[in-house]
């Protein structure tokens, strides 16, 4: 936490030579102590809390049914380069479910071991979960459901804490849950089903969702209420998914999943038995990772540059989740939320100080990309799903490397992500069909 209350003190950290997880030093090669233990900092840049009551909906053997562990199931792709055989089975995307127990996070939790979705890692399995964790974790407020103060040896004395607890009613809590089991889903652009499309603008974005792996029949019959689906039943069609895949985003953004019966009390026949237009399969993935205290020395962008690395450990109790996993975002309504992207807002719109990083295009080779505005932002978000493409955009021309754990170039690299083919493709397409993209996710 960075804030506190006037005169007191924030919980800091301990220097490291008088923390006790990090007695007898730390080991500057695997950067663990003597007990096993890492100190990690990270941040955690919270998204727009929409389609939380949707994603509750999904029954897990839906989300179970797109885990593909071992890349065995990919989808067929017309788009070059095909994946590396010697990296990949399929198409490099494998994602698993996350699994995790509430009793730990809450009084009252269930102890029993479940499929989990939502957080960041989707390390929880309920929104009541997810809501006592910012409540208390976040806001240092007390409730029935977490009815204890936070420590902070830093503040004994001070008074620091006088409001009577619990400073929140489990009523007050539960109706949080309620407003955001119930925040909505924007509608899309209305070029994106338009059909046939009439403007420039209804062409690029249904050439850009056709770039991202949508199948626009079966998605626009299943979005448009009263509209009979089309292939009801096809494993594909039902997700909106088309047969030729193309880039593959919708590898891991699935672009529907369907709803059962939601648990809430007040508003369920809003939630129950839908085509939810999440834009995400619910799974983890690994994502980039640099070997200990190697940062990108390949082709860097101009300061402030931003790091490909989103690997980090910095919190326990993930459930399954490795440090370098990630549960796919949903993209409802990215074009109006806006940036900040990924999950510690690295991906921001700050035009006193923009952000930078490199991008690759069939014309452009690692060229500055400067984070100053929404496409840029999107455009950036999508290049640090996997590390910066080779000099020249040639898997030959990557710098010889006497083992594997320091490849951070070639197609084989251990620290590349599940997406390194999606982003191989992204780097081969035009200028404007990755502004095609860009606009169709603006749309969203």
């Amino acid at each position: 936490h960075v804030r506190a209350p006037a005169g007191c003190e924030i919980d800091i950290m301990p220097a490291p030579q008088i923390d006790p997880n990090l007695r007898g030093g730390v080991d500057p090669i695997t950067g663990l102590s003597e007990l096993g233990n890492r100190r990690e900092v990270g941040e955690r840049a919270a998204p727009a809390y929409i389609g939380r009551g949707l994603m509750e909906a999904i029954y897990p053997d839906e989300i179970v049914a797109n885990e593909d562990d071992d890349d065995l199931a990919g989808g067929t792709t017309s788009l070059e380069p095909q994946p590396d055989t010697t990296a990949c089975v399929t198409d490099c995307i494998s994602g698993r479910h996350n699994e995790n127990h509430s009793d730990t996070a809450f009084v009252g939790g269930d102890p029993l071991e479940r499929l989990s979705r939502f957080g960041l890692r989707a390390a929880g399995p309920t929104i009541l979960q997810f809501v006592v964790g910012g409540t208390q974790g976040e806001l240092g407020m007390t409730s029935p459901f977490a009815p204890t103060e936070q420590n902070n040896p830093w503040n004994v004395g001070r008074l620091c804490e006088n409001a009577p607890d619990p400073e929140m009613t489990a009523d007050q809590v539960l109706q949080l849950r309620t407003l955001i089991r119930l925040l909505g889903v924007p509608e899309f652009a209305p070029e994106l089903l338009e059909s046939p499309p009439s403007t420039d603008l209804a062409r690029d974005i249904q050439a850009g969702a056709t770039l991202f792996g949508v199948d626009l029949e079966a998605f626009g019959s299943r979005m448009t209420p009263g509209a009979t689906p089309v292939r009801l039943g096809d494993f594909d069609a039902d997700r909106g998914i088309a047969a030729d895949r193309k880039l593959n985003c919708v590898g891991c953004h699935i672009p529907i999943m369907r709803t059962g019966g939601s648990p809430a009390r007040l508003g369920a026949e809003h939630l129950s038995n839908r085509w939810a237009p999440l834009f995400s399969d619910l799974l983890i993935h690994k994502m980039t990772s640099y070997p200990l205290g190697r940062k990108n020395q390949l082709n860097p962008p101009p300061p402030p540059g931003l790091d490909r690395n989103l690997a980090d450990f910095a919190l326990p109790n993930q459930g399954l989740a490795n440090g370098d996993e990630w549960r796919t975002p949903t993209l409802m309504g990215i074009g109006k939320v806006a940036a900040p992207f990924l999950h510690d807002a690295r991906v921001f719109l700050r035009p006193e100080a923009p952000a930078s990083t490199v991008y690759t295009s069939a014309v452009a080779k690692n060229e500055p990309l400067t984070v100053d505005n929404l496409d840029h932002a999107l455009q950036a978000a999508i290049e640090l799903h996997d590390l910066p493409a080779p000099p020249a955009n040639d898997f030959t021309q990557c710098p010889p490397v006497l083992d594997r754990i320091d490849d951070i170039c070639g197609r084989a690299s251990a620290h590349r992500s599940e997406a390194r083919n999606v982003v191989e493709k992204w780097h081969n397409l035009s200028d404007l069909e990755q502004r095609q993209v860009l606009q169709f996710l603006k749309a969203l």
